[in-house]
């Protein structure tokens, strides 16, 4: 008998690799002749910038390099900043990589130690974790349909988000940025930081359009009689045409800006003063693109006149629900007694991390940001300390359960602070929170089926066996059970649902 069977490829994201590795970091650093002697260390921090990330054969390399910062009091009580950059290679080994798969890496410093081992040499060692995930779009082949030899299929409908490309890119934007003339020039750049602003993203094929803004802020050392520490803020326009095959205007993607690193040199004018800045800032562009679409799979099959081989295997498909992109004030009083702090010149968010799950009609998410914070004490020292804020946010959506998956990416910006009396701080920021809420749907679907034509089925003699029915049974497995069709069992009780309603007598015939 003439069997035919049809297959359809469908594509899934797969994570091959996923794990972090360490990087330790040792530098011996010598100050230049510009630099004054140090006389206390406030802070020094370790910025991993990784700028490329190849696959070769079965090896992922993750090449980049760590800014180490140190921010010091000199000999002459002034607050001063070095900077030095220490190249790192770090790689894993993964077997079977091929031409399809994208590899992602991403750093952050574990911790840091710094001491002076003159005024004008230092020791500096710390840890950086490497994150690194590869993933690969990978085809698979599934059963659609199957006709002949009494083959039944059990099929499913389901609405899902099927990936159509991914993309990791790094980009840099740079300007020259101008201080304002009544602003002091610049005597050094004691710290850099930036976060993306983005404002929208259009699919067009092929291409996705990431229009936003950069937002860089600056504290610099005045080059006058003060040596005060200068805050500036400057925007840049962001714009990228982000190439991914298969996209067009109705692809779903999420799309996430993290910056990697930020540049700034000061620079002369016309005038000879330091009031220009070089900047440059390096970014990482993540994308995932998905096409939304009613996917049938067959589940499950049998046959009424053969025995059948079927082929099975669990996928995992994923659905949009909602994206939650919204801006977060948060507010947080600390103690501060033993600082006895006169004035706040700064402060920065050192890391922020966070994690979201199902409850009940909401998704809840908790996070925690680290700030530090650069002051002067009431003897008129500076000083650094930081501080850890936890925080809460929730959004609203349909009931959830434990199928839901939730990742925010968060970025804090616009953080101040105050002194509350004498022995506390007002601590006040923005935290941007970017979260797709994905529910992930996991199926058994059948990938062959083979009917065996010489292995047949005894027939039951009987036209017609009569079944007694629980409510909730399913036909699909009357149907089974009885070596008929749930077709004939409907037709022959004037039934339209797959699933028994109520406790009744069913006519279960032939196939």
């Amino acid at each position: 008998m003439e069997y035919n069977i049809i297959k359809d490829n469908m594509t899934f994201n797969d994570i091959l690799y996923e794990a972090g590795t360490e990087q330790n970091i040792d530098a011996q650093l010598n100050l230049p002749e510009y630099c004054a002697d140090v006389e206390r260390i406030l802070k020094c921090l370790v910025i991993p910038n990784i700028f490329a990330c190849q696959i070769t054969g079965d090896r992922v390399t993750a090449d980049g390099d760590a800014l180490i910062r140190v921010i010091y009091v000199s000999d002459k009580g002034t607050t001063e900043c070095y900077e030095q950059s220490v190249p790192f290679s770090k790689y894993i080994e993964i077997r079977d990589l091929n031409n399809e798969c994208n590899a992602m890496a991403k750093a952050a410093a574990e911790y840091v130690n710094c001491r002076a081992v003159s005024p004008r040499r230092l020791s500096v060692n710390g840890n950086i974790n490497i994150h690194f995930c590869v993933t690969s779009l990978s085809s698979v082949s599934l059963t659609a349909s199957a006709e002949g030899c009494g083959v039944q299929t059990k099929n499913e409908t389901v609405n899902a988000d099927i990936p159509v490309g991914q993309c990791k890119k790094l980009f840099e934007i740079g300007e020259t940025v101008a201080v304002e003339q009544n602003e002091p020039p610049i005597s050094a750049i004691i710290k850099s930081d930036a976060f993306a602003d983005i404002d929208s993203v259009k699919c067009i094929a092929n291409k996705m359009l990431i229009k936003g803004e950069m937002i860089v802020d600056f504290l610099y050392k005045a080059d006058d009689n003060t040596g005060d520490l200068i805050h500036l803020r400057h925007t840049m326009p962001l714009s990228q045409i982000v190439e991914i095959v298969g996209i067009d205007e109705e692809s779903l993607c999420d799309c996430v800006v993290t910056v990697s690193c930020v540049n700034a040199v000061a620079k002369t004018d016309s005038s000879g003063e330091n009031r220009l800045i070089d900047l440059s800032v390096k970014s990482f562009v993540c994308v995932d693109a998905y096409e939304n679409k009613d996917v049938t799979l067959v589940t499950d099959s049998y046959s009424t006149e053969y025995d059948v081989k079927c082929e099975s295997k669990n996928v995992e498909l994923v659905r949009h629900i909602y994206c939650y992109d919204e801006t977060k004030p948060v507010r947080a009083t600390v103690d501060a007694s033993s600082l006895n702090i006169s004035e706040i010149k700064d402060i920065s968010c050192r890391k922020v991390e966070g994690s979201a799950a199902p409850d009940g009609e909401k998704v809840g998410g908790v996070g925690n940001a680290v700030l530090g914070i650069l002051y002067k004490n009431t003897d008129g020292d500076c000083g650094y300390t930081e501080r850890t804020v936890d925080f809460t946010f929730e959004c609203q959506g349909k009931r959830t359960d434990e199928r839901i998956c939730a990742e925010p990416n968060l970025c804090v910006c616009d953080a101040s602070a105050s002194t509350v009396g004498s022995d506390k701080l007002e601590i006040k920021f923005n935290v941007k929170i970017y979260m797709p809420i994905i529910e992930r749907i996991k199926k058994r679907v059948c990938t062959d089926i083979q009917p065996d034509e010489s292995r047949p089925k005894s027939q039951n003699g009987s036209a017609l066996t009569i079944y007694f029915s629980s409510p909730g049974e399913s036909l699909w497995d009357i149907a089974q059970r009885y070596n008929t069709t749930v077709n004939a069992i409907k037709e022959e009780n004037d039934l339209s649902q797959d699933v028994v309603s109520e406790k009744m007598m069913l006519m279960i015939p032939k196939a």
